[in-house]
């Protein structure tokens, strides 16, 4: 590459693009970096879509395309975390609303080039990662030629290596939040990492420098891709070089994979100290073994869906290099395995829940997602060491299958059955919850006239199923559930 090709490119707008992208990370920096999330956000997404809207020239005036919608969309769940403190609504719309603006700002810029919605999800997967990654690429060639005169590339290796760093710094940022927020022991001894650079004095400044650079590259990269895509093409068009393409190259998930299974191995370490030893660990003041357990099981679970995605894209970049491929299979394979350990570890966490607050059909339902994923992560090792194997076909069959499994299930009345033997063996039971069931928990329920323990909760629950069962229905509407719960009532003392 020649130096003259980058200046051409290096002009005032990419220039413009590059001090916005700084200042997002700056700003991510200062209100995000204690984990705060409130007030904080509304001037982190004010200034986002002032670089957004001015890199791609798309008017924010109402307009009448569904972007328009999503826009607004945006701005309700901004203000509700600015204005609300329900902390479940807060947490959940914090991971919605980088969701919503990825699709709106994706889909805005999409309408406004006229570009058909068909086949959405790849190209939204594309702009995300071969598009964001190329431009990100591209800005690193572009401050390499203004910075090195004489022009001398940089190993290929390490400009891979920086990639993957650039890659790993928000992953790990994600990866780390959910794992903290599923086991205390792990949060604090995150809490814990600047203390280990204090004799540094820098450790803390550098990694949040690490923050910044990575929110800023991303930022620039997804924001530029959107204002300038070039499809087919890569930021290397432009430059000269040759592209990593729509496939990461290898090298640049090996350093991703020994990041985040490192911080992997950590967290699966406590789990054995701790969690898997029944509490023979020695807990912090403060912190009980029921408390340490009883939650954590719903962050777990994302973590596994991104180890999938993980997993997914690193079989996608295996090269013809043998010691590459051979160092790639057992980050892949390790990636795999502290994946089994945090669906054992979700598992257990939420049958020790379900024990103490009962069963409902969204818990069977993770049980039933925990399961899934078990047998993807099986597919995906077999795939790792076997090339040929049909890995979408056996996920889409295992997909298939579950979801006809589960919905065949009747899985109502597998809670319901679940909570009345619970209440045999314990004497405790949700009646509020189980009167909420339909006629599929009736012959379940039924089971509670005969209790021993007859109290006014068990009389409310048999009356609400007795009023369900005579309520009237068109002929059409009934189903065997209902007909069966008639039944009940006609051939039960309730």
């Amino acid at each position: 590459m020649e130096i003259h090709n980058v200046e051409k490119v290096w002009n005032g707008k990419e220039k413009t693009a590059v001090l916005f992208a700084a200042l997002l990370g700056v700003a991510f920096d200062q209100l995000f970096y204690r984990g705060t999330f409130g007030i904080s956000v509304l001037p982190f997404v004010i200034l986002f879509y002032i670089f957004y809207f001015r890199a791609t020239g798309i008017s924010a005036k109402p307009g009448r395309r569904f972007s328009t919608v999503l826009f607004a969309a945006v701005v309700m769940l901004t203000l509700d975390i600015v204005v609300y403190a329900n902390q479940t609504f807060r947490i959940l719309n914090v991971l919605a609303l980088p969701a919503l603006i990825v699709v709106h700002t994706f889909l805005a810029a999409a309408e406004t080039r006229g570009d058909t919605p068909q086949r959405f999800i790849p190209k939204l997967a594309a702009q995300l990662f071969p598009q964001t990654f190329s431009r990100m690429k591209l800005l690193f060639l572009l401050l390499r030629g203004t910075f090195q005169r004489s022009g001398r590339q940089q190993s290929y290796v390490l400009r891979q290596i920086l990639l993957g760093l650039l890659i790993s710094a928000p992953l790990l940022v994600v990866v780390g939040t959910l794992l903290g927020s599923a086991d205390a022991l792990f949060q604090r001894m995150l809490g814990r990492i600047p203390d280990w650079f204090a004799g540094l004095h820098f450790g803390e400044w550098l990694f949040r420098a690490v923050v910044v650079l990575a929110v800023a590259g991303y930022a620039y990269g997804f924001v530029m891709g959107l204002a300038h895509p070039r499809p087919g093409k890569s930021a290397d068009h432009e430059t000269g070089e040759k592209g990593v393409g729509y496939i990461l190259d290898s090298i640049t998930v090996i350093t991703v994979l020994i990041l985040v299974n490192s911080l992997f191995v950590l967290f699966v370490a406590i789990q054995f100290s701790y969690l898997f030893a029944g509490g023979s660990g020695s807990l912090p003041n403060g912190l009980t073994y029921a408390d340490y357990i009883h939650k954590g099981f719903a962050e777990l679970n994302v973590v596994s869906l991104i180890n999938l995605t993980l997993l997914i894209v690193s079989l996608r970049s295996v090269d013809g290099n043998r010691k590459i491929s051979a160092i790639l299979k057992a980050l892949q394979t390790l990636l795999a395995a502290n994946s089994f350990v945090m669906l054992a570890s979700a598992y257990i966490r939420l049958a020790l829940y379900e024990e103490a607050y009962g069963f409902t059909v969204l818990r069977l339902l993770v049980h039933a997602f925990m399961l899934v994923m078990f047998i993807l992560f099986v597919w995906g090792l077999i795939r790792i060491w076997r090339k040929q194997f049909p890995l979408v076909k056996m996920w889409l069959a295992t997909g298939i299958l579950a979801y006809a499994l589960v919905a065949s299930s009747n899985i109502e009345g597998i809670a319901a059955s679940l909570n009345v033997a619970r209440f045999e063996q314990t004497g405790k039971l949700d009646a509020a919850y189980l009167a909420g069931l339909s006629n599929d928990a009736a012959p379940a329920v039924m089971r509670l006239s005969n209790a021993e323990k007859q109290n006014e909760q068990i009389a409310f629950l048999l009356q609400s199923f007795r009023d369900k069962a005579k309520q009237a229905h068109p002929w059409q509407e009934l189903t065997l559930s209902d007909l069966f719960a008639r039944k009940f009532v006609r051939d039960t003392a309730w």
